[in-house]
């Protein structure tokens, strides 16, 4: 757990590409193997630090042509291509294995540990600049909707309702995205969440 909560916290922000590179790896396979029990109150910052990663450690070259590709008003066909093969590349890499992993174990974990991996993935939809890390974190919201939408239950006031906040941070990245595979995965999460959320949050 001393080892995770440093990997957590220092080994995924070095600013040696490599080093940051190693510490991901080395997170990654400890996700892999580690007994559910000890990831537990490690689980919402693990998540979160595992999706930003995802956008951190991207190849730019994704990112540039597809950019290339939204200045090019004839072009909309070739950026949705781009986006699609991104979140290919993404989704088949051993970050995204670790993710669906945590994911998995969601049900089996506490009531509060579910609930607080919400704000985590508000936090990480709304501070992060990367297309893949926003997609995964929309795909995190539809799967805790399914499979723990107590997660979701919280009777405080709207302005500091965690779930209310993550479907304006859903519902904000759905309109400013210009790719129609990322605004499915919003919609979709979106979707999902609403169903859940207090009734005057969503008219």
């Amino acid at each position: 757990a001393t080892v995770l909560r440093w990997l957590i916290k220092h080994g995924l922000k070095q600013q040696c590409a490599e080093a940051a590179g190693v510490c991901l790896s080395c997170l990654v396979g400890v996700v892999d193997v580690a007994n559910p029990a000890i990831l537990q109150p490690l689980i919402p910052d693990l998540l979160r630090s595992l999706l930003l990663s995802m956008s951190s450690l991207e190849p730019a070259a994704f990112s540039y042509l597809q950019v290339r590709a939204a200045g090019d008003s004839s072009s909309t066909d070739n950026y949705d291509t781009l986006e699609r093969l991104r979140l290919q590349v993404v989704q088949s890499g051993p970050i995204a294995s670790a993710v669906t992993k945590i994911m998995d174990m969601m049900p089996s974990m506490d009531i509060s540990v579910q609930k607080a991996v919400v704000p985590e993935l508000d936090s990480a939809i709304r501070q992060s600049a990367g297309l893949t890390t926003r997609t995964a974190a929309a795909d995190c919201v539809s799967t805790l909707c399914a499979t723990c939408p107590n997660a979701f239950k919280n009777d405080t006031r709207l302005a500091t309702n965690p779930s209310v906040s993550l479907l304006r941070a859903l519902q904000s990245a759905s309109e400013y995205e210009k790719g129609q595979a990322a605004k499915d995965k919003y919609a979709h999460a979106c979707g999902n969440l609403a169903a859940l959320c207090p009734g005057y949050s969503v008219r």
